[in-house]
C-alpha cells in the first residue's frame, strides 16, 4: 500500500470531521416543547379579583432555519394554559392563553456541544375569558365568552446541548407581556414559561463533495497541509475524539507500508499567537500526536517521524496585523496553525484509494 494513500485519507478525514453544538450553517430544525406555564400582574378591572390559578401546563412546537452557527430564526406555537379564577363569590371564569411567535435567535458556544442563547421578537396572541354568574340563590348562567387579540414583544433565553449532530435539548425561559386588553375580557396577564425541548435538526454532518485527485507519477516530495484547528483544540496538541475516531475508521482496513516507499516527515506549525518558546513546545507536541496516531494505525515507526517548527513560515503574511478583539485575530490566523507531511522517496503513485 502506497504512503500516497494514507496521506491522501488523512486529509479527506481532517477536512469533514468536526462537530459544534450549533445546527451546521443554512440548515432547517423542528422541535416540540412542554414545561410550567406562569401566569402574573394580571390587571383585573374588578379589584375583587381572587383564587387565580396562576400555574399551568404549557406545551408547543417551534421550528427553525440556521443561518450560521450562532445566528438564525424562530418561529413557533404556544399553549399557555387555562386559568380558572373567581370573582367576589359572585362569578367565576377561565382565562385562556396561546400564540405564535416570530424570532431571531442568537446563540454562543461556551463548551463543545453545550450552547446557551437568547430569542428576542413578536409575539402575536389570542386569550379568551368565559364568565359565568354563581351568585348565591341563583343557578349557573353563562355571562358571555369574550375574546381578545393583539401583539407583543417575547424575550427568551435558553441552554442547548447536542446529544448528536441532528439531536438536540433545550431548557427555555420565555417571558410575554400583557396577554389580553382590559376593555375586551377585563385583564391583560403577564405569562413566563419554563420549558424543556427536543428538536431534530436537518441536513447535519453532510460533507462537501470532493473531487478525487487524478494521481500522476509522484516527484521525490510530496506535501500534504492538514489545519491544525480541524485536529485539536485552540492552544491544545491532544487530537479530539472525533478526529482519532474517523483516523481509526478510515484506516481500519489499510495495509502497512513498504519500506521501500520512502519515509514521511510530520511538521508542525503554530500562528504567532504566544512566546516563541511555547509555540515552538506546541508545534512538537502536535507533530508527534499526529505521529503516534499514524503509527497506532499501523505505520511503521521507522518510517515516520515529528518535526516541530513553532510559527515560522507564516501563510497569512500580513493580512492580520491590524485585526482586534483577539477572537477575530486567532480566527484570522487560522491558516497559521497547521500540520504538513511531506513524503519523500516515492517511487510510483496508484490511480485508487
Amino acid at each position: 500500500m502506497k504512503l500516497t494513500k494514507i496521506s491522501a485519507a488523512i486529509l479527506l478525514a481532517g477536512l469533514t470531521t468536526t462537530v459544534i453544538a450549533a445546527p451546521d450553517p443554512n440548515t432547517p430544525y423542528i422541535g416540540a416543547k412542554a414545561g410550567w406555564s406562569h401566569y402574573f400582574d394580571l390587571d383585573f378591572t374588578d379589584a375583587g379579583e381572587n383564587n387565580f390559578s396562576r400555574n399551568h401546563l404549557g406545551a408547543g412546537a417551534f421550528g427553525g432555519y440556521q443561518f450560521t452557527p450562532n445566528i438564525g430564526v424562530e418561529v413557533g406555537y404556544d399553549w399557555l394554559g387555562r386559568a380558572n379564577y373567581s370573582l367576589k363569590d359572585e362569578y367565576t371564569g377561565k382565562y385562556t392563553g396561546q400564540g405564535l411567535y416570530a424570532t431571531g435567535k442568537f446563540s454562543y458556544e461556551v463548551v463543545h456541544d453545550f450552547d446557551v442563547y437568547t430569542r428576542l421578537g413578536v409575539y402575536g396572541w389570542r386569550s379568551s375569558n368565559r364568565v359565568t354568574d354563581v351568585a348565591q340563590g341563583r343557578d349557573p348562567k353563562l355571562v358571555g365568552r369574550y375574546n381578545s387579540t393583539g401583539v407583543s414583544p417575547v424575550f427568551a433565553a435558553g441552554v442547548e446541548y447536542a446529544l448528536s449532530p441532528s439531536v438536540a435539548t433545550r431548557l427555555d425561559y420565555q417571558y410575554v407581556p400583557n396577554l389580553g386588553k382590559s376593555r375586551d375580557i377585563g385583564m391583560k396577564p403577564d405569562n413566563g414559561m419554563l420549558s424543556v425541548g427536543l428538536s431534530y435538526r436537518f441536513g447535519q454532518g453532510a460533507p462537501a463533495p470532493v473531487v478525487a485527485p487524478t494521481l500522476t507519477p509522484v516527484p521525490e516530495t510530496k506535501k500534504f497541509n492538514l489545519r491544525s484547528d480541524v485536529l485539536f483544540a485552540f492552544g491544545k496538541s491532544e487530537l479530539k475524539a472525533e478526529g482519532r475516531e474517523a483516523l481509526k475508521q478510515l484506516f481500519s482496513e489499510l495495509q502497512r507500508i513498504d519500506p521501500d516507499e520512502g519515509k514521511a516527515v510530520v511538521i508542525g506549525f503554530t500562528d504567532r499567537i504566544g512566546s516563541a518558546q511555547a509555540n515552538q513546545a506546541l508545534s512538537e507536541r502536535r507533530a508527534q500526536s499526529v505521529v503516534n496516531e499514524l503509527i497506532g494505525l499501523g505505520v511503521p515507526a521507522n518510517l515516520i517521524e515529528a518535526r516541530g517548527m513553532g510559527a515560522q513560515n507564516p501563510v497569512t503574511g500580513s493580512q492580520c496585523d491590524n485585526v482586534s478583539p483577539r477572537s477575530a485575530l486567532i480566527e484570522c490566523l487560522g491558516p497559521d496553525r497547521r500540520v504538513e507531511i511531506q513524503v519523500t522517496g516515492l517511487k510510483t503513485a496508484e490511480s485508487e484509494m
